[in-house]
């Protein structure tokens, strides 16, 4: 495997951490952006940096424009990005997470940016504003289509000093003008969306106010009522539908009762993460899946929250389940045993290829879940692995393999292998100072602590990462070719 840098941006992150979101097409182009804020200018706008980069001839395009605001004289603090195409190349969406000075508060807001008939980007124009509650935070962005004239943003909001369960929200904005449709689809803390054909599949994390038996026992002995958090699984046929099925799993973590429930996840011993794919479909039937992994731990401390990679203390009680469900909510196979932390799921055919997290050290493995409740292949990557991510590979002809990276504290690997034997197909490219971006969208998106910034495109790997010098790089990683 051969790596090479192919591009590099004009940015310092001195903490690996930037908000930024990227598009490309088939027709070989990346479009990358980014907000930075100059230093020592906390008063001026962000600037927004556009970079379209040509994969064939290696081409760029970079251009900056400022955030337009209403009141120029109130900064904004750009917390995530995410990027859409509009009907045409004319116009593109940008939703971002910010906070802005003028209101004190967190909005959530969806930007056009128009650009003119010599392909040069025009001045934002805001579609959307929608700010927080007084005394909540709002966000993360789970998702931002555009399609038939429509853009439609996903997102988790808060009510007021966090008091009730938070609204899963669902703006539709006309892209021409015209009224706004809002709905609550949903009540949950922490949420994981993943859409297939004619299908929309929906993992939550909320909790339950224990009542009862239960209940009444644990006042007796302990004076307090208790949360129990569930995660419940939901699907329906569009967004606005009411949920064709909801299946519960039938087992919780239960904590004491707060007045601020989300406060287990923030600042507790919560911990939950998850990932969810569309899997192979049925075979009698021709019934679409899908494969979710999902674990909740309540632990004697917190882990890191900046990095969100490793547990450093025991676990006192542990909820975890990897299991295939289809489009009516029929559970079709469920794993026979325990799932890790931080899993990343890809599918090849008929396998499930997956990393997670045991204990302190990552595993690889592999799963066909229309055929057998056990894995079919499973490793133990390196011990010094500190983050591990799997994607598939997108040509048609190579779906017996996956790509694998794996993140050292002094290189990057990333190499391909066979889906039948988790065995190396090439040897690796080895990526010497540099690092992978830390995660960016927040605790409300049940799969943010394993975003990884990487596509497949035409047979490489395209890698956003950071060098030693804090700057970004694009990344390309190729087979050599003989």
């Amino acid at each position: 495997m051969k790596a090479e840098i192919a591009h590099r941006f004009p940015t310092k992150i001195p903490q690996k951490k930037l908000p930024h979101a990227y598009y490309w097409q088939r027709s070989d182009r990346l479009i990358v952006a980014y907000a930075s804020q100059k230093k020592k200018a906390v008063d001026i706008a962000p600037m927004l940096t556009w970079v379209t980069i040509d994969l064939h001839t290696d081409s760029v395009q970079e251009q900056e424009i400022p955030f337009i605001l209403d009141d120029a004289l109130s900064p904004i603090h750009i917390k995530t990005l995410q990027l859409a195409c509009g009907e045409t190349e004319n116009v593109w969406l940008l939703g971002t997470l910010e906070f802005q000075a003028a209101t004190s508060r967190y909005h959530l807001v969806l930007r056009a940016i128009h650009r003119d008939r010599y392909r040069q980007n025009e001045a934002f124009h805001i579609l959307f504003d929608d700010p927080a509650n007084d005394m909540a935070a709002i966000g993360p962005l789970l998702t931002l289509e555009a399609e038939h004239g429509m853009c439609r943003m996903m997102y988790l909001k808060p009510e007021q000093d966090y008091i009730a369960t938070t609204a899963v929200a669902l703006a539709e904005i006309p892209l021409a003008g015209g009224q706004i449709n809002y709905t609550v689809l949903d009540f949950a803390e922490s949420v994981l969306l993943c859409k297939g054909k004619d299908i929309t599949f929906m993992l939550s994390c909320a909790p339950e106010v224990l009542t009862g038996e239960m209940l009444e026992k644990m006042q007796r002995e302990y004076d307090y009522s208790t949360y129990e958090w569930l995660y419940s699984l939901s699907g329906g046929g569009d967004y606005t539908e009411a949920a064709r099925w909801l299946h519960y799993l039938e087992r919780g973590i239960s904590v004491e009762k707060r007045a601020v429930p989300v406060d287990d996840l923030i600042s507790g011993s919560l911990v939950v993460s998850a990932a969810a794919i569309a899997g192979p479909k049925r075979p009698e039937n021709g019934m679409p899946t899908f494969v979710a992994s999902m674990i909740m731990m309540n632990a004697q401390q917190k882990p890191d929250e900046r990095y969100r990679i490793t547990v450093k203390t025991n676990i006192a009680e542990q909820v975890d389940r990897l299991l295939c469900i289809d489009a009516e909510g029929n559970v079709v196979q469920t794993y026979q045993g325990s799932v890790g932390l931080y899993p990343m799921l890809c599918q090849a055919r008929n396998h499930i290829v997956g990393v997670d997290l045991v204990g302190d050290q990552w595993r690889l493995w592999t799963w066909r879940p229309l055929e057998q409740a056990m894995f079919d292949q499973l490793t133990l990557l390196d011990k010094e692995v500190q983050r591990a991510c799997v994607i598939a590979d997108d040509e048609p002809e190579q779906e017996d393999v996956c790509w694998l990276i794996e993140e050292y504290a002094d290189r990057v690997s990333i190499s391909k292998r066979s889906v039948a034997t988790l065995e190396q197909v090439t040897p690796p490219a080895i990526l010497l100072n540099v690092h992978l971006l830390l995660p960016q969208s927040g605790y409300g998106r049940l799969d943010w602590h394993t975003e990884v910034d990487a596509l497949v495109h035409h047979g490489m790997m395209l890698l956003l990462a950071v060098d030693n010098d804090d700057q970004l790089v694009l990344l390309r990683v190729k087979e050599k070719q003989v």
